[in-house]
């Protein structure tokens, strides 16, 4: 008789380990602190839009998990070129090379407002 495992967190990792050990014959428990499961993986549609917050993308293909996993599960991925991050829209599909200028311009404008306002805020703390 296999003993019973707990996996504590249920991000790709603990989903991963969960569903390896469930599939060698483990009797798994998998606890999450969150309401939702996904880790730093997460999508908000709180704006009316799909905004990914993170971890969406995988580097290093070779050898990763996370890819073996999502070609189990028949999850596509997408390549990302050398001369940039091309825009998705929620159904998989390429955005139209509009939006994505327009994406692109306000993603980098909203980058110079937060490094002027960090230079700032250190220009105000070192006068002080």
């Amino acid at each position: 008789r296999k003993p019973e495992i707990i996996v504590v967190g249920a991000g790709i990792a603990g989903l991963a380990a969960a569903r390896q050990l469930t599939m060698f014959g483990y009797k798994v428990k998998v606890f999450e602190g969150r309401d939702r499961v996904g880790g730093r993986i997460w999508d908000d549609q709180s704006f009316g839009v799909c905004v990914a917050k993170g971890a969406q993308i995988i580097t290093g293909c070779i050898n990763n998990p996370t890819t073996l996993m999502c070609k189990q599960l028949d999850i596509p991925l997408h390549v990302i070129r050398d001369n940039g991050c091309e825009l998705f829209e929620e159904t998989g599909c390429s955005a139209a090379p509009d939006h994505d200028r327009r994406t692109d311009f306000h993603f980098n404008a909203l980058l110079d407002a937060v490094a002027e306002w960090k230079l700032e805020r250190l220009n105000l703390s070192k006068s002080k």
